[in-house]
């Protein structure tokens, strides 16, 4: 893995303090909605599971979404994506959300 510490990558937009706390705000009012969804669709028959696995997936991303609001504003950066980039993407996480259900 190439170590890229030492540069100074400017590419993208950053975010503020603030804008990270909203977004953590937004997500963490959110995160019960999408537990109770996934527990009354009851995807072949693996509501509560999928509910778990998404809780455990959101609890990681606001982890990490507070440790960058606090320690990392510099580091991370935001690029735009291409709607190739959006199909891959979209791809990918089909194949997982259907190997899951």
């Amino acid at each position: 893995m190439q170590d890229y510490s030492e540069k100074n990558i400017q590419s993208g937009t950053s975010l503020t303090k603030e804008m990270w706390e909203l977004a953590i705000n937004g997500l963490m009012a959110a995160t019960p909605v999408f537990e109770r969804f996934f527990k009354a669709m009851d995807f072949n028959g693996k509501g509560a599971e999928n509910a778990e696995v998404f809780m455990q997936d959101m609890t990681l991303a606001l982890a990490a979404m507070q440790y960058v609001a606090e320690y990392a504003l510099d580091k991370v950066r935001f690029i735009p994506l291409t709607d190739t980039d959006i199909n891959k993407a979209y791809e990918f996480m089909k194949e997982r959300f259907d190997a899951n259900v």
